[in-house]
């Protein structure tokens, strides 16, 4: 087989050949090179999405068959796993906790990218979960709600306080007062000294003198020491107490219980919402890594298009300078090759503005910077229908169940202002010790019991207000309910005919792609034997590109069909791990066998071209400048 085509590549370079320099040749050599197929491109003219270089396509195009990688896993986000640690990191590894730091770069080597790192689809999903910050975010207000249901529960038990001080006081009132004493006592002594002296001065007392004078000196003995006591008396005073004390609400009237189960159902409604962003987080990775590797083949299936564009402005050149090609047809291959370079410029553009997205989505470091890893193929299939999709959808939404925990938020809070109207009853206990620190004396101990009603009679109206306020919320979250169970049906019945359009798409596509290679090659045989122009090889350049641009549009459009119909029916189990669907019949071997309608058409080439070999004359060498055309004949002889 080698050898044979071998000698087909021969044949068809010396028909190259020859054609160009006699018309007799002209017709064998269409119809031979049409019989042994289009001339083999290079591997960057053949390269498709899905399709690996080395492969060629084949001749007749295969309608029903899905154009997926042989050899590799097509990425499905079905069967990622939930957890990050189930998935390799490989050199990303290092990133997985994410830091919180206020700096700010000083210089550009701070923010200087390194070599890019090839990431997966699925290492890119698994690092967004460890570092990406509104997942955190949402992360931190679960941990926040159980602290507020912790703080609600709390109420379930008394509440006991315990207070104990020492106290020291020197009050300029009791100074006053301690001096007014002193001054009292001071006059009392004088008074009573007098009157010691004076019946001391008499010199025979009676007895009745003598009995008074030992009266007065007992009394000023008293009044002395009353006195020394006062003066000796401070205003200081230091204390010890303390205090221990229970209060609990016996009865709230329904508070306390619907606190509690509000705040528990405030915890569920953060869960949910964490889950919303986990699977969106899920959806924004893929689609940016999507537009990176669109972004990507964009480039590949743009340096295609310059190749095909400088080999045919070459040709032209050559053509031109051999004296069998025009000026036109050579500025016309150039404004073409400008034209594809204007492209490759703009996709090279567009995949540095999807690597810093995604870069971004993963909250990587200033200097890290990746590639896509992923081929592009088709991600997986999806199993089920339409109805099935949205029945899912709606029994798995997580946003459907926050909403109804955010109308049994509203229910439980209208309840508890209603419950400040009701009748309280509330219990409390306390015990009391005190002791003089200057006193020798042990303190004493106290207690207190005590019970209360009570019962709110007018407030104004604001429990009710409350309470109405409660009761909209709970109207608003049914709306909100309605609403978006319609707007779930029309997610999945977006994506879902998004996918079976795509779908259908990539099968067309893919055959449109062959047939304008197939043009192209056409084109460049009629360019290279001189009955075609360096105008139509742009045009099947162009033709080409823009083919190979769709076929990989419905590729990436699928890809995001499939992953949006993974978020909104719900968790990602429910949708199957990616099959390759294999195609029904092999390509290499309708290539080992051309169909009979491209038989006939070959040997209706080869009588045309015998018949041209029978009728040629000669025919002088005519160069229309003017019109922008050169026709060319070289004369033979029978011989």
């Amino acid at each position: 087989m080698i050898s044979i085509c071998c000698s087909l590549e021969t044949i068809r370079k010396r028909l190259r050949v020859k054609a160009f320099t006699s018309p007799r040749w002209f017709g064998v050599g269409v119809g031979l090179l049409s019989l042994t197929g289009p001339l083999v491109p290079t591997q960057s003219a053949m390269a498709q999405p899905g399709v690996p270089p080395t492969q060629t396509t084949s001749a007749a195009c295969d309608a029903t068959a899905l154009p997926l990688l042989p050899g590799k896993s097509p990425v499905d986000l079905g069967s990622l796993p939930s957890e990050s640690g189930s998935v390799d990191l490989g050199p990303f590894k290092k990133y997985e906790s994410l830091s919180t730091t206020l700096d700010v770069p000083k210089s550009a080597a701070d923010v200087t990218l390194t070599a890019p790192e090839p990431i997966t689809l699925d290492q890119a999903i698994a690092l967004a979960r460890l570092r990406d910050r509104d997942l955190q975010i949402a992360a931190l207000r679960v941990e926040q709600q159980r602290a507020a249901l912790q703080q609600t529960r709390a109420a379930l038990y008394p509440a006991v306080t315990f207070q104990a001080g020492i106290a020291r006081s020197d009050s300029a009132q009791a100074k006053i007062s301690l001096a007014q004493q002193e001054d009292e006592a001071q006059a009392q002594v004088d008074l009573a000294q007098a009157q010691v002296d004076q019946l001391s001065q008499i010199a025979n007392p009676t007895p009745q003198q003598q009995g008074q004078l030992a009266f007065d000196q007992a009394q000023l003995t008293a009044l002395q020491s009353q006195l020394a006591a006062i003066k000796n008396q401070s205003t200081d005073n230091n204390t010890f107490s303390s205090t221990l004390n229970l209060n609990y609400d016996v009865f709230t009237s329904g508070q306390r219980p619907n606190s509690i189960r509000a705040a528990e159902t405030a915890v569920s409604s953060a869960q949910k919402a964490y889950q919303t962003q986990l699977q969106q987080l899920r959806l924004d990775v893929a689609n940016d890594y999507y537009d990176l590797l669109q972004s990507e083949d964009l480039i590949r299936i743009a340096k295609q298009g310059v190749n095909n564009a400088a080999e045919n402005l070459r040709v032209t050149q050559a053509k031109e300078t051999a004296g069998i090609g025009t000026r036109f047809d050579v500025l016309q291959a150039d404004v073409a090759l400008s034209d594809q370079k204007q492209q490759l410029t703009q996709a090279e553009s567009q995949r540095q503005i999807s690597l810093r997205q995604l870069a971004k989505r993963l909250s990587l470091p200033d200097t890290v910077a990746i590639k896509a890893a992923d081929p592009v193929a088709m991600a997986g299939t999806w199993s089920f229908s339409l109805e099935d999709s949205i029945v899912k959808a709606l029994q798995n939404r997580p946003e459907l169940a926050q909403v109804l925990d955010q109308r049994k938020i509203a229910q439980l809070n209208r309840k508890v202002a209603l419950g400040s109207l009701g009748p309280q009853v509330a219990f409390n206990a306390s015990a009391n010790f005190a002791q003089d620190l200057a006193s020798d004396r042990f303190g004493a101990f106290g207690y207190a019991l005590g019970a209360t009603a009570s019962k709110t009679l007018f407030d104004g109206g604001s429990a009710r207000a409350v309470a109405a306020q409660q009761q909209a919320n709970t109207a608003i979250a049914e709306t909100q309910f309605s609403s978006f169970k319609n707007l779930i049906r029309f997610q999945i019945e977006q994506n879902y005919y998004t996918l079976q359009s795509s779908k259908d798409r990539i099968l067309s596509t893919r055959c449109a792609v062959e047939e304008a290679q197939q043009s192209l090659n056409l084109a460049k045989l009629r360019r290279d034997y001189g009955v075609g122009t360096s105008l139509e090889v742009s045009n099947a350049t162009t033709s080409l590109t823009q083919a190979e641009d769709n076929y990989l549009k419905a590729i990436i459009d699928y890809n995001r069909a499939l992953a949006a119909l993974q978020r909104f029916v719900g968790p990602p189990q429910a949708a199957q791990s990616a099959k390759p669907e294999k195609p029904q019949q092999n390509p290499q071997s309708q290539r080992a066998r051309p169909d009979r309608g491209r038989v006939k058409s070959t040997l209706k080439i080869l009588s045309g071209g015998l018949a041209a070999i029978v009728a040629s004359q000669s025919i002088p060498f005519r160069n229309s400048s003017d019109e922008g055309v050169s026709m060319i004949s070289t004369p033979h002889s029978p011989g």
